[in-house]
């Protein structure tokens, strides 16, 4: 997602595979960020899955990286952005899932409560307390402190879906005859139950 005629020179990093076939629903491309966010073309797109005659909408971001008080205001847009996307395009019998890097930490109450609230999503890792996607013994993240930033949310809607057994991967390759992270966020799983009651 691309700015057209702006100074966007860097993806936004998001990428959704399935094995089932996915019907692109629509997407939005957030205001241009702080700091080398300012280059990155950022958003959220949704998209929606039908298997064994279930629907469910699949929505990926990446939000504003980094600490300050205008990072945050940034954050806190890309909250408003990605609720307006979500009710633009609501079925109230179909649950939707946004996942990725949302860059707020869980251990910051105020911003993670906000961003649910905002959002209007649910997680079901809430009282999970070291779900760590962001580590400091990850050979990227030298005296980072450990947190999550990446989520998979949901919203029911009027169904009876849910999210079960998320857990924490961290694929590793050899570099130079060590075996080192893959990227310095560990990936995040989740089995997803869905229905469209």
């Amino acid at each position: 997602m691309p700015f057209k005629g702006n100074k966007a020179f860097v993806s936004n990093g998001i990428l959704i595979i399935s094995k089932v076939p996915l019907k692109y629903i629509d997407h939005i491309i957030f205001k241009p960020g702080v700091t080398a966010d300012k280059f990155a073309a950022k958003g959220c797109t949704l998209v929606e899955a039908q298997k064994d005659g279930s629907k469910i909408q699949i929505a990926g971001t990446h939000l504003q990286a980094g600490k300050s008080e205008k990072a945050q205001i940034q954050r806190d847009m890309q909250y408003s952005d990605i609720h307006r996307l979500l009710e633009q395009n609501k079925k109230q019998t179909v649950p939707v899932i946004l996942l990725g890097d949302l860059n707020t930490k869980k251990s910051n109450s105020k911003d993670y409560s906000k961003m649910l609230e905002t959002i209007s999503m649910n997680d079901p890792t809430i009282n999970k307390k070291k779900l760590y996607t962001f580590d400091s013994n990850n050979y990227w993240n030298n005296n980072a402190s450990s947190s999550q930033l990446d989520y998979i949310l949901i919203q029911c809607r009027k169904t009876d879906s849910k999210i079960v057994n998320t857990k924490i991967l961290k694929p590793k390759f050899m570099f130079k005859e060590n075996q080192i992270d893959l990227a310095d966020h560990y990936a995040i799983s989740a089995k997803i139950i869905f229905t469209n009651n």
